[in-house]
C-alpha cells in the first residue's frame, strides 16, 4: 500500500500548470493527467485524450483479470481539452451514484458551461487500471482512497 499511495501522477495546480503529486494526496475534484503505460491513481471521469475523439484504450488487468483492451471515450464537450493550459479556466461539476462494487454500472451528470450532459461507464476510468495505446488522457478524480470500485470489488 506505501508503494502504492506513494506513486505519482500530474495534477492540475493553477494556472494550467500540472506538478507531480502522491497517489495520497488526491482530492475528489482534482484534474490529473495519467500518460500511456501509467496506472490510473483514482477513479476518474475521462475529459479528453490524446485524440481528437477524446478515445482511450484501457488495461483492466488487475481489476477483472482480462488482458483485451476496452475502449472508452470521454464526451464530445470536453474532447477540445488537449493543452494543459486548456484547464487554466475550466469548471464543471459532476454529479453521481456513490461509490459501490459494480465496475460496469456508472450513473452520473456533468454539467459544463450551463448544460448537462450524461455520464456513464464509457466515461469511468478505475483506479489501478492502465492506459494503453493512448498518449495521454485528462481526467477529474470523481472516487479516492477507500470510495474506489476497485477497493469496494477486492473487499467483496
Amino acid at each position: 500500500d506505501i508503494e502504492v499511495n506513494n506513486r505519482r501522477v500530474k495534477v492540475h495546480k493553477v494556472d494550467g500548470i500540472f506538478e507531480y503529486t502522491a497517489w495520497k494526496n488526491l482530492r475528489v475534484g482534482n484534474i490529473v493527467k495519467v500518460e500511456k503505460d501509467e496506472f490510473f491513481p483514482a477513479d476518474l471521469v475521462l475529459l479528453s485524450s490524446s485524440y481528437e475523439d477524446a478515445v482511450c484504450y484501457v488495461e483492466t488487468m488487475n481489476l477483472d483479470g482480462e488482458t483485451n483492451l476496452k475502449l472508452k471515450q470521454g464526451l464530445e464537450v470536453t474532447s477540445f481539452l488537449h493543452d494543459d493550459l486548456n484547464f487554466k479556466k475550466f469548471k464543471a461539476t459532476v454529479k453521481c451514484e456513490d461509490p459501490n462494487a459494480n465496475l460496469y454500472l456508472f450513473v452520473g451528470s456533468m454539467e459544463f458551461e450551463q448544460q448537462k450532459y450524461p455520464l456513464s461507464s464509457q466515461q469511468l476510468l478505475l483506479r489501478d487500471s492502465k492506459l494503453r495505446n493512448t498518449d495521454y488522457i485528462f481526467g477529474a478524480v470523481i472516487f479516492t482512497g477507500h470510495d474506489t470500485k476497485d477497493l469496494f470489488s477486492s473487499a467483496l
